[in-house]
């Protein structure tokens, strides 16, 4: 054989084997992918429950790592902006996240207190990647202000209601130094005792009629959130307060006919009397009214008022509903605002720090309103409110007048007002069954309440 020939058919021979090698490894490759299956495609992939959902969808599941939370408390001097710096955020994200809530919720408007909640999908771990996924701003305890990514580094913003649960909760307790005080030891939210003490002092002279062992218990509905936090609650269902061994009850009313909502006696008769003996909230009595030796004069001459001390800015209200007829600097007074009532009462507050914006001579106020703030100007050596009240045109002690009561409900209303005043007896003194009471927050003297039939 022509060793020439050979040697070019060895050649031939090497060639189509290794041909053959290399379409044997092609099938191998096809083989195992085909036994391995196609890689994951995102369309086919089912979307994380929630809000992340659509944040994540582009991240192949494998590579995702968990959403990241942080929540914030917005604190003195703090900026929506800054905040968001401070948590990574780039300043087109920043920019971006401020256009888009500005329409709805200012960041002006950013507030002490305000929660603020950013939720992040991080991104594939080899990247170091991170995606904002949420912005949620609760300026109050009922709305939170939504920011989402709408594509293309722009978000939009809404307002969504927050899904808050109604839990109906009783405290009850003793007296041991002021109601305020112990009402909060027994678990009581501070708004629910003021408000219980601003319907009492219609009634109660919390300066000379509380005394320790008075007891107190207020039913109200809390409002609580997702996460079981309790953060807000409703004005309160019914409050029994017992001072020397006799008791004043009070239940709320709204009027289905929306024609008033207030506090009542058990019998109808309006927990609110023309004009309120104690004016300021959380006051306590310095000077009484009679004669007395002045503390700057330096000589005895006749008090013509009763004087509260309490914290220089304390809110002062008007004892009813009325005309305002003066407003002003007055010599010894101080700032002093002076008001016409019904039934030919009028009252007088003096040593204000300063008078409340619109409140001038003709303007009409609402019992409760604020008029005024604590202050010591004039003849006073010390923050206090002087507070006087004239019958007739002749000054009288505050704490002693005899005051009539502003209404009391007839009719259908009065049937409405029974209707309300049973049910919320019903979780007081359930007929046929018993309560069940659940610790809430370890607070003595605190319980929910489910009746059970």
């Amino acid at each position: 054989m022509d060793p020439c020939a050979t040697r070019a058919r060895l050649a031939r021979l090497a060639i189509l084997a290794l041909a053959l090698t290399v379409l044997s490894g092609l099938g191998v490759l096809e083989a195992r992918s085909v036994r391995g299956g196609a890689p994951p495609r995102v369309a086919a992939v089912a979307p994380v429950p929630g809000p992340v959902a659509s944040a994540q969808a582009s991240v192949p599941q494998q590579e995702r790592l968990p959403v990241r939370v942080e929540r914030l408390e917005v604190r003195r001097g703090d900026t929506l902006a800054a905040l968001l710096r401070g948590r990574g955020l780039s300043g087109e994200q920043v920019a971006a996240v401020v256009q888009a809530l500005a329409p709805v919720h200012p960041p002006r408007r950013l507030r002490p207190g305000d929660e603020l909640t950013l939720e992040f999908a991080d991104g594939p771990a080899d990247r170091g990647a991170h995606a904002l996924v949420r912005v949620v701003l609760r300026p109050d305890v009922r709305r939170e202000i939504v920011v989402r990514p709408a594509g293309e580094g722009r978000f939009t913003a809404s307002v969504e209601q927050r899904p808050l649960a109604r839990v109906i909760r009783r405290a009850d307790g003793e007296i041991e130094d002021s109601l305020f005080a112990s009402a909060r030891r027994a678990g009581i939210p501070a708004p629910v005792i003021a408000a219980v003490i601003r319907e009492f002092s219609y009634q109660v002279d919390f300066q000379r009629d509380l005394r320790r062992g008075d007891r107190f218990d207020v039913l109200w509905e809390a409002l609580v959130d997702e996460d079981g936090r309790e953060v807000g609650a409703e004005p309160f269902l019914h409050a029994l307060l017992t001072t020397a061994g006799t008791p004043r009850e009070i239940y709320r009313f709204d009027d289905p006919a929306g024609e008033r909502t207030g506090y009542y006696e058990p019998d109808g008769r309006s927990a609110r009397k023309t004009l309120m003996r104690t004016p300021i909230d959380g006051a306590r009595l310095t000077s009484g009214f009679g004669m007395r030796r002045h503390p700057i004069l330096g000589y005895t001459r006749r008090h013509t008022g009763v004087d509260f001390g309490a914290p220089a800015g304390t809110p002062v209200w008007a004892a009813g509903d009325g005309v305002v007829v003066e407003a002003g600097w007055k010599g010894g007074y101080g700032r002093w605002v002076r008001i016409r009532h019904g039934g030919g009462f009028e009252t007088g507050y003096a040593h204000l720090s300063r008078i409340a914006r619109g409140i001038r001579p003709g303007v009409r106020v609402r019992q409760g309103q604020v008029i005024g703030r604590v202050g010591a100007t004039g003849l006073a050596n010390a923050p206090h409110l002087h507070y006087e009240v004239f019958r007739a045109g002749r000054r009288v002690n505050p704490r002693t007048v005899e005051l009539p009561t502003a209404e009391a409900l007839a009719g259908g209303a009065m049937t409405a007002f029974a209707s309300q005043r049973d049910r919320v007896r019903a979780l007081l003194e359930p007929p046929g069954g018993s309560h069940e009471t659940v610790a809430r927050g370890g607070a003595p003297g605190t319980a929910d309440l489910q009746v059970k039939q």
